[in-house]
């Protein structure tokens, strides 16, 4: 703030501060945990391969979400990978289910077909 005297006014200086704010790790420690999850689940228990898919989903987005904040870390980029990697496990686990449904739709067919001819 410095005064002029000679006007009789008050002028006030307007100070900038620049700092330099790292991005915060919050959303890619949180993709990168989900990404983790989301493989897991898809991956080593099968059973919940959907948990997985929606656990990955969520992760993929917050790894966005980081991206576009600014956060271009490895964290970031490694929850991003991990995320696809699991929704890509969980749509193979679903046309894997939807495929083995039908074989053994067929076999479960073909069985009774053979039972009934051994009759």
């Amino acid at each position: 703030m410095s005064e002029n005297f000679e006007n009789n006014t008050v002028v006030e200086a307007e100070t900038t501060e620049t700092t330099n704010v790292q991005p915060s790790h919050g959303m890619a420690v949180a993709s990168l945990v989900l990404g983790i999850l989301g493989v897991v689940f898809c991956t080593l228990i099968c059973c919940f391969y959907y948990i997985g898919i929606a656990l990955s989903v969520i992760g993929l987005v917050l790894a966005v979400m980081a991206k576009k904040n600014g956060n271009d870390e490895g964290i970031c980029k490694a929850g991003l990978i991990l995320s696809i990697i699991g929704v890509v496990f969980g749509v193979l686990w679903i046309i894997l289910a939807i495929v083995g449904n039908q074989f053994s739709s067929d076999a479960v067919q073909q069985f009774k077909q053979w039972a009934e001819k051994q009759n």
